[in-house]
Order: structure tokens, then C-alpha cells, then sequence
């Protein structure tokens, strides 16, 4: 194929301007390109930046369990009421709840005596 049958022929190829532009345009995607392989390279920093995004969820987490809990004797004793009071307004989930309970703890009790007898 010669030169001049390529699609890029013709007047708009040999104009310097248009050439620029597209040496302008090939280096812009280069350096992207080597941009993106120098990043996944990168694998250290890349795990840094990973482990700061984990430790900003666990610290939001955090302070959301953290605000959720009772700061005095007292609030606890209220929350205690206010779910005894619940569970007394539907006795249904009280023993629901009752129930699970010791499912799971049959289950886990199951579970650790095989690992015993193993």
C-alpha cells in the first residue's frame, strides 16, 4: 500500500497544522496511556490508596455505631424500657426473638462438638 492510498491522504494530511495537531492529539493519548500502565504498576500505591478508603469507612462506621450507643447508665435503662415495652406491646416477636435465640444457640453448640470430636 503506498502512502498516498491511505486513508489519512490528501490535502488535510500534508497540511502542517492538521499535522500538528494530530502529533498533539497522539502524545495527549500517549501520556495517558503511559499514565494508566505507570498507575496499575504501581501496585504499593495502589493498595495504600485502597487501605485509606477502608480506613475512612471503618472510622464513619465507627462513629455511626458509636452514637448509636447509650452514653449513660441512664440512657441504657431507657432504651432497656423502651424495648421492653415494645416487645410487651407485641408478645408475637418477644417470642420470635426468644426463639431464634436459641436456635442459634443450639446450633452453635452442635457445631463446637463436632469440631471437639473431630
Amino acid at each position: 500500500m503506498s502512502p498516498d492510498s491511505s486513508p489519512e491522504a490528501g490535502p488535510a494530511a500534508t497540511d502542517p497544522e492538521q499535522l500538528r495537531h494530530d502529533i498533539e492529539e497522539t502524545r495527549n493519548a500517549l501520556a495517558d496511556t503511559v499514565e494508566a500502565l505507570a498507575f496499575k504498576a504501581d501496585i504499593k500505591a495502589r493498595s495504600q490508596d485502597r487501605a485509606r478508603e477502608l480506613q475512612a469507612q471503618l472510622t464513619e462506621k465507627a462513629r455511626d455505631v458509636r452514637a448509636q450507643v447509650p452514653h449513660t447508665a441512664e440512657e441504657a435503662r431507657g432504651q432497656a424500657r423502651q424495648l421492653g415495652g415494645a416487645l410487651r406491646d407485641r408478645p408475637g416477636v418477644a417470642v420470635t426473638v426468644v426463639l431464634a435465640v436459641l436456635g442459634l444457640l443450639i446450633v452453635r453448640g452442635r457445631r463446637r462438638r463436632k469440631k471437639v470430636g473431630s
